[in-house]
Parts: structure tokens; C-alpha cells; sequence
């Protein structure tokens, strides 16, 4: 439920910022339209990139910039690898849903359909 809430607050926030910017270059009507359009695609794009980086598509470059982060600090140890797929499995195994890519395409499609009609 909290990440359904964080996920409406998250399109409320895109669709605003969409309409203010547009505001005053366009009608109230196609500037809704965009904020809906623009806002939904922005949560798509998210999603789109959350669903391949949960896939194991980015553990790689995860992993590098984990490492090269701890390098930094002279106290934090790195681990192996394989230790790290293995915990990175565990969280995605805990996680699990595609609300985010379900309601960015919504807001994307009803955007689309105003805007063409």
C-alpha cells in the first residue's frame, strides 16, 4: 500500500511540474494532457529501467559502482561478487510487482487519448 501511495504522489508530482511548465504556452486543456502524457511516460520510463535493472541487466555496473564507492572509505569492505548476485537475488525475490509500469502506461495511454480526441 505504501509504495501505491508513493507511486500516486510520484504522478502528482510529474503531471503538476508538466502542467505548470506548460501552462502559459498553452490551453488548460492541452497542457492537462500533457501532464498526464508526460507524467505517465516518466513513470513508464522508470519502471522500464527498474524491471531491467531487477532482471540482472545493470548487477554489473551495481556492482562496480558499489565497490568503487566503499573504495573511497578506507573502513568498508568489499565483497565478492558472487555474495553480491546472491543478496541481489534475495531482494528482487522480496520485492516482486510491475504496479509502477501498469500505472505509468495507464496515465500515459489516458494522456494520449485526450490528447488525439
Amino acid at each position: 500500500m505504501k509504495r501505491i501511495a508513493l507511486l500516486f504522489l510520484e504522478g502528482i508530482a510529474f503531471g503538476v511540474a508538466a502542467f505548470l511548465l506548460r501552462r502559459g504556452s498553452v490551453s488548460a486543456y492541452a497542457a492537462a494532457c500533457d501532464a498526464l502524457t508526460l507524467s505517465g511516460g516518466a513513470i513508464l520510463v522508470v519502471g522500464i529501467f527498474a524491471r531491467l535493472a531487477g532482471v540482472g541487466a545493470m548487477d554489473g555496473i551495481r556492482y562496480v559502482a558499489a565497490c568503487g564507492l566503499k573504495g573511497l572509505f578506507p573502513f568498508a569492505r568489499t565483497q565478492s561478487f558472487r555474495v553480491f548476485k546472491e543478496e541481489r537475488a534475495q531482494k528482487v525475490q522480496k520485492r516482486g510487482g510491475s504496479d509502477r509500469l501498469f500505472f505509468g502506461g495507464t496515465l500515459f495511454s489516458v494522456g494520449l487519448f485526450f490528447a488525439f480526441f
